[in-house]
């Protein structure tokens, strides 16, 4: 039963990195046709990273099944709202495989201290602060606008 969670983690790791792929497609293609993908293709990066992120998770299932649980509930939970139809497959793959982990940890009877869950805490809050920052910027020039006659305002 402890394969299941790693093996999971990696498959939703590979679907995440794919995921992100598809992402940074369409912000390239967004970016040539309207100029404002710049948003699009930094979120897929994130996710990118997430999913990487994921897969060291799963990996650490086997020595520390809760850290490792909550990294993958992390990758799943902040890859969705980076790339949401890019990470379709591969959050719920992340979020099964971090409650199958933290079952596996609850059998283990593994402490984790509360300073340790709230430095994962913390950096998923930093993550989706990235998030938010990244999705707001679209890099759509300077800000002014040119009329019909030439001038600008």
């Amino acid at each position: 039963m402890k394969q299941v969670p790693l093996i999971l983690g990696i498959l939703a790791g590979i679907a995440g990195l794919m995921g992100s792929a598809f992402g940074l497609f369409v912000g390239g293609l967004s970016s040539a046709f309207s100029g404002d993908g710049a948003g699009i293709a930094a979120a897929s990066m994130i996710a990118a990273g997430l999913s990487v992120a994921g897969i060291v998770g799963a990996v650490m299932t086997h020595g520390e099944s809760r850290t490792g649980a909550y990294i993958m509930m992390i990758a799943g939970i902040d890859g969705l709202i980076a790339v949401s139809v890019g990470y379709i497959v591969a959050a719920p793959l992340f979020i099964i495989a971090a409650a199958l982990a933290l079952k596996n940890a609850k059998e283990e009877k593994v402490a984790v201290n509360k300073t340790q869950r709230w430095v994962y805490i913390g950096i998923g809050v930093a993550i989706l602060a990235l998030l938010m920052s990244a999705n707001g910027s679209t890099g759509s020039g300077t800000g002014t606008t040119a009329n019909s006659n030439g001038s600008s305002s």
